[in-house]
């Protein structure tokens, strides 16, 4: 009930804050086959995150096959969407798994998918940040994340060379370029042009937002990372919350995808 509370005080807020027209006006040039092509993009990566999660648990002890993995997950996304915070079909995915693994083990798989895919886009951003508007006003601070993006982009490549950890950087790197593809693409179809090299930090403003425990299914929260990511590369905040409603609808259609998967998928 709190959740409920909190996620509308939240919005009463940032609307009393936005003009309405300006994110109507916004939303309702939407280009319909780019923010479908959108969709594509964040379904396929969900599905790839899917498969990363298989490669975690399958170096824990699951023998389970990866396409049982990928049904889980698409699953799960409906909860992560329609329960409170972002976060909540992990829990379902721990319970998932627990039965063949172990609950110990089971919760690892879970948190060491969602640590990989974030330290990814962090990893990323680092590297990018000097080209991007964030740190225009602080050198330092934009030579230091462009020498800490070098070694962790060393470290990936040692950690390449050891076969066994391949499937895991391939899944990875191809959810980053699926999930900051699906995010341009849909400013595109709002006609905002984000900075391709800023993506990644968007991208991780957004997911810490939106797994902040204060609101459901990260209403509210979302815009609002939108709006903190978006304010220092120059756009109007109208702007960043009309993406991020667009961004909240086209999540809720992939979560709908998930919801017709059979219960049997989330049983072992």
């Amino acid at each position: 009930m709190w959740r409920l509370v909190s996620a509308a005080a939240i919005i009463g807020f940032g609307l009393s804050r936005i003009e309405l027209s300006g994110v109507w006006d916004v939303l309702r040039k939407t280009s319909l086959p780019l923010a479908a092509l959108s969709f594509v993009l964040l379904l396929a990566g969900q599905a790839v995150s899917g498969l990363r999660w298989s490669t975690i648990a399958h170096r824990l002890g699951s023998l389970t096959d990866r396409g049982w993995f990928v049904l889980t997950y698409l699953r799960c996304c409906f909860y992560n969407v329609f329960l409170p915070t972002g976060i909540g079909g992990d829990a379902v995915r721990v319970a998932a798994l627990r039965n063949e693994i172990g609950l110990r083990e089971s919760g690892r798989s879970v948190v060491l998918d969602r640590a990989t895919g974030l330290l990814a886009l962090c990893v990323t951003g680092a590297l990018l940040l000097p080209w991007t508007p964030y740190l225009d006003t602080m050198p330092a601070v934009q030579i230091a994340a462009c020498a800490l993006g070098v070694l962790a982009l060393v470290a990936v490549v040692v950690i390449a060379k050891r076969g066994e950890w391949v499937p895991l950087l391939v899944t990875t790197v191809a959810f980053e370029v699926l999930w900051c593809g699906g995010i341009w693409v849909l400013a595109r179809a709002l006609r905002i042009e984000l900075p391709v090299a800023a993506l990644p930090a968007i991208t991780v403003i957004v997911a810490l937002a939106i797994a902040l425990p204060i609101s459901l299914g990260g209403n509210g929260t979302r815009e609002a990372g939108f709006v903190a990511a978006l304010a220092p590369l120059g756009f109007a905040a109208h702007d960043a919350v009309a993406l991020g409603i667009a961004f909240g609808a086209v999540l809720a259609v992939v979560g709908l995808c998930g919801a017709p998967l059979p219960i049997r998928t989330l049983i072992k």
